[in-house]
């Protein structure tokens, strides 16, 4: 049976592998985090003027976050960033506690006129595009218990709903110390799917996938 882990991983600097050509390059983790921490300034400056509101803090989640972000496998295919909104404490609003769909309107009115294509709102964040190149997503959580807590829910336009994308990244984290190759394997598998899903719906629906 062949043997093809040179082919998928190297140790020794220099040497080309699958690995190697998938993972995003310093340059342009460096472009795409200049990127979110443009948005996090828009966004904190517009909160400022929310007095009822504290917070809100950030945390990235994601493939980034993972270790895991990809770069494009297929030309067309983007860059894609999750950058967590957390709304500490809406204590203030009392018995008149903003829907989830009033949290969406105040992010897209924090990001407005961002970039030259207007950010999209989706059920569970709100999407801020870069020019075709990559986007990120911004979804909001409410703070119940505490920043170190456990006891978030995310805003969908359809609701709120119990989720801690923020733990489940710590999570993930964790088990890669324990065993560094989980997050080989999860690059191999997402460039596959992206390589096949590209050849089958094309440019425009990757973009919708998610």
């Amino acid at each position: 049976m062949a043997n093809c882990h040179d082919n998928f991983f190297k140790n020794r600097e220099g040497k080309d592998c699958f690995e190697k050509a998938i993972t995003i390059k310093e340059s342009e983790k460096d472009r795409l985090i200049k990127g979110r921490n443009s948005l996090r300034d828009k966004i904190r400056d517009y909160f400022k003027n929310k007095e009822k509101v504290k917070g809100p803090k950030f945390h990235g989640q994601g493939s980034y976050s993972m270790k895991t972000l990809l770069s494009p496998v297929a030309k067309g295919i983007e860059y894609d960033l999750d950058d967590g909104i957390y709304i500490i404490d809406l204590t203030e609003y009392d018995d008149d506690l903003p829907s989830p769909a009033t949290i969406h309107q105040w992010i897209l009115e924090a990001v407005q006129d961002h970039t030259s294509t207007p950010p999209v709102d989706k059920d569970a964040c709100v999407r801020v595009i870069y020019k075709n190149d990559y986007h990120i997503d911004l979804p909001a959580y409410k703070v119940n218990a505490g920043w170190y807590g456990d006891n978030y829910e995310l805003a969908r336009k359809s609701g709120w709903e119990r989720a801690s994308a923020k733990n489940i990244t710590k999570w993930f984290n964790d088990k890669a110390k324990e065993s560094p190759q989980i997050r080989r394997i999860v690059k191999y598998a997402k460039a596959w799917r992206d390589y096949r899903l590209y050849k089958k719906i094309g440019r425009a629906s990757c973009r919708e996938r998610v």
